[in-house]
C-alpha cells in the first residue's frame, strides 16, 4: 500500500473496530438512514419542491424506482428539507380502516409539536372569542361562552357529526384558556386515549381514536394551517392491501359519488376501499398533497385506482428515480466516509476523496451493482471487510468484487 497519512491510518483503524458507514444498506420510515444526498437525488428533490411550491390544489406525485432504488432514502430527505411549506407527514397504512385518521392526525401533531399546537389551539379560540377581555385586563375563562361562538360557524352547523366535532372545540377551547384542564386537554389532542373519569372532567364524550373525531379535528385544524400537510406513504403498492375496512370510514360515499357517476365518470365497483378513503380525504381537505413511492412493475395497477376515484388534475407525471451515476458514487462514498469521521472524532482534511480504493475498483463497483445504490452499499461493505477483516491486498480486490 502506497505512503498513508496518520488520518488515514486512523480511519482504517477505527473501521475495523466499529461499525463503518455501510453497515446499514436498508432505510426504513420509522428509521431514519442517515446518509449523503447525491446530486442526482438533489435534483429530484428542486424537482417536486417546484411543483409543491405555492400549490393551492391538491398535488399528488408518484415516485417510481426499483428496489434498492433509494425511494425511502428519498422520502426521508424530501421530509427534511425546509423548503416546503407542507407540514411532512409519513403515514403507515393502518391495518384497520377506522384508524385511518387518527393515524393521520397523530402523525400531523408529532411534527407539528405541542408548542405550537398550543399556539395553534390559542389563536383559533381568540378566532371564536377568546380574546375578549374581561375587566380590560383578562382574558376570558369561561370556556362554554367561547363553544356557543364556534358552534355559530357554518363549519359546525353543516357538520354530519357535530357531536364529534363539539367535543373537538371544547378541547381546543379548554386547551386555550382554561388553565386547570390545559394540560389534560393537550393530552387528549396529543394523542393519548383518556380514561371516562378524565373525559368527563374535560366535558367530552369521545377519544380521538373514536369514529369521526379525528376526521373532524383535522378539517378544524386544517382550515387553520394553510401550509397544509405533505402526505408521505412508502412503497404504497406493498401496504394498501393491509387496509380492512369491513365498514367503510362513513363520509356517505354512496351519496358523494352517485353524481360523478352519473355524469360519466367509472363505477367505483372493485375499487378497493384503500383508494376509495384515500379519495374522499382529497374531496375533504383541499390543502393535503399526497407523495407516494411504488416500483415500475405496479404503476398500471396504482394509477388505475387513483384514477377512479382522484380529479385528473391532481396527479403530477410519475418521477422516476434512476440509478446512481459513477459521478454520485464517489460524491457518496466521499461524503459518507466525512460523515463517519465526524461521529467518530477523527480528522478527515487529509483523508484522500476515495480513500483507501482505487478509481478502477470504485469504477468495478459502479458496473457491478448497475448504479443501485442497495447494491453499491453492500460492495463498499465487502471491500472494506475484503481489506480489513481477510487482509487482501488492494490490488486482488478489485478481482474479487
Amino acid at each position: 500500500m502506497v505512503s498513508i497519512s496518520e488520518s488515514e491510518k486512523a480511519l482504517l483503524s477505527r473501521l475495523s473496530t466499529s461499525l463503518g458507514p455501510f453497515e446499514n444498506f436498508v432505510s426504513k420510515m420509522d428509521l431514519e438512514e442517515k446518509l449523503p444526498l447525491v446530486p442526482d437525488r438533489q435534483f429530484i428533490i428542486d424537482q417536486i419542491v417546484s411543483l409543491l411550491k405555492d400549490a393551492t390544489n391538491n398535488v399528488i406525485i408518484p415516485i417510481i424506482g426499483e428496489v434498492g432504488q433509494g425511494k425511502t432514502h428519498l422520502c426521508w430527505q424530501i421530509k427534511k428539507t425546509l423548503k416546503i411549506r407542507a407540514f411532512p407527514v409519513f403515514l403507515e397504512i393502518p391495518a384497520d380502516a377506522k384508524l385511518f385518521y387518527y393515524n393521520l392526525y397523530t402523525e400531523l401533531v408529532e411534527n407539528i409539536g405541542a408548542e405550537s399546537l398550543r399556539d395553534l389551539s390559542n389563536r383559533i379560540s381568540d378566532l371564536w372569542g377568546a380574546q375578549e377581555k374581561k375587566f380590560g385586563i383578562f382574558r376570558t375563562s369561561n370556556v362554554e361562552e367561547v363553544l356557543s361562538h364556534a358552534k355559530e360557524m357554518v363549519k359546525f352547523t353543516e357538520s354530519r357529526h357535530q357531536s364529534e366535532l363539539e367535543d373537538c372545540m371544547r378541547i381546543i377551547i379548554t386547551h386555550a384558556i382554561d388553565p386547570d384542564k390545559s394540560m389534560v386537554a393537550e393530552r387528549w389532542l396529543l394523542g393519548e386515549v383518556m380514561d371516562p373519569d378524565e373525559l368527563y372532567f374535560l366535558g367530552v364524550s369521545s377519544n380521538l381514536n373514536s369514529r369521526f373525531v379525528a376526521n373532524e379535528l383535522l378539517k378544524l385544524l386544517l382550515h387553520y394551517l394553510p401550509e397544509g400537510i405533505l402526505l408521505i406513504i412508502d412503497d404504497l403498492d406493498e401496504s394498501w392491501e393491509r387496509y380492512n375496512s369491513p365498514d367503510l370510514i362513513e363520509d356517505d360515499w354512496t351519496q358523494v359519488f352517485v353524481s360523478q357517476e352519473s355524469s360519466g365518470s367509472a363505477s367505483l365497483e372493485g375499487i378497493p376501499e384503500f383508494f376509495q378513503d384515500l379519495g374522499q380525504l382529497f374531496l375533504d381537505f383541499p390543502n393535503i398533497h399526497l407523495l407516494f413511492t411504488i416500483k415500475p412493475n405496479h404503476e398500471e395497477e396504482i394509477f388505475g385506482y387513483l384514477s377512479a376515484v382522484l380529479k385528473e388534475n391532481y396527479m403530477i407525471p410519475a418521477v422516476p428515480i434512476p440509478p446512481f451515476s459513477l459521478t454520485d458514487l464517489e460524491v457518496y462514498y466521499h461524503q459518507a466516509i466525512r460523515n463517519y469521521c465526524k461521529a467518530q472524532h477523527l480528522q478527515s482534511q487529509q483523508i484522500s476523496p476515495i480513500f483507501p480504493w482505487s478509481t478502477e475498483i470504485l469504477e468495478k463497483i459502479f458496473y457491478k451493482s448497475g448504479g443501485n445504490p442497495r447494491k453499491i452499499i453492500r460492495k463498499f461493505q465487502d471491500a472494506f471487510d475484503f481489506l480489513l477483516y481477510d487482509r487482501e491486498p488492494l490490488e486482488e480486490i478489485e478481482n474479487l468484487l
